[in-house]
């Protein structure tokens, strides 16, 4: 004859601790790995941000002095520009503002029309090793002239941008182009 089995049947669920979904556990520890790279990239991000916001800036004075070089190199006529370190500006009266992408505003008086003019946000600074007030001056074959801080004649200029820690310098030597 043959022999039943019998087997006692109770509930596992009453026993046995409740199961966690494995898909769940793994999305939370997918999302804390991602939060964790953010947060150890986060330095680099700005850091790269900061250092391309001075560039940028330098660039744009970058391009001025070129433009302002290569007017006096076409005119064959010395143009000037001057900085105002502390209200960090700079202008050249001997530049049309039509000759700078920047649009000025409708109301701007004539006098500003006629110049290439540039201001900085309060939080740019921008200092050379030349006195503002002379400015510098391109010759009609391209080179340049200024002084110095003590007033000495002086071909070469560093000028530095600096903005939130960040800063780049530009270095204008006879012979050589401002275009990078």
């Amino acid at each position: 004859m043959p022999r039943l089995c019998t087997r006692s049947v109770h509930s596992r669920a009453s026993t046995d601790p409740p199961r966690r979904s494995s898909a769940g556990l793994s999305k939370w520890i997918k999302l804390l790995i991602v939060g964790i790279c953010v947060l150890l990239a986060a330095p680099q991000v700005i850091a790269a941000t900061g250092r391309k916001r001075v560039r940028s800036l330098a660039k744009t004075l970058q391009d001025d002095l070129e433009l302002a070089r290569r007017t006096a190199m076409n005119r064959r006529k010395h143009v000037s520009v001057y900085f105002d370190w502390k209200g960090r500006t700079y202008h050249s009266p001997d530049l049309h503002a039509g000759a700078h992408d920047s649009p000025l505003p409708v109301d701007c008086g004539e006098q500003e029309r006629d110049q290439l003019a540039n201001r900085f946000d309060g939080n740019v600074q921008i200092t050379g090793n030349f006195c503002d007030q002379t400015g510098i001056c391109f010759n009609p074959d391209g080179s340049l002239r200024t002084e110095d801080t003590h007033g000495t004649p002086t071909s070469a200029v560093e000028i530095t941008v600096q903005l939130d820690g960040y800063q780049t310098k530009l270095l204008i030597r006879p012979g050589m182009s401002l275009v990078e």
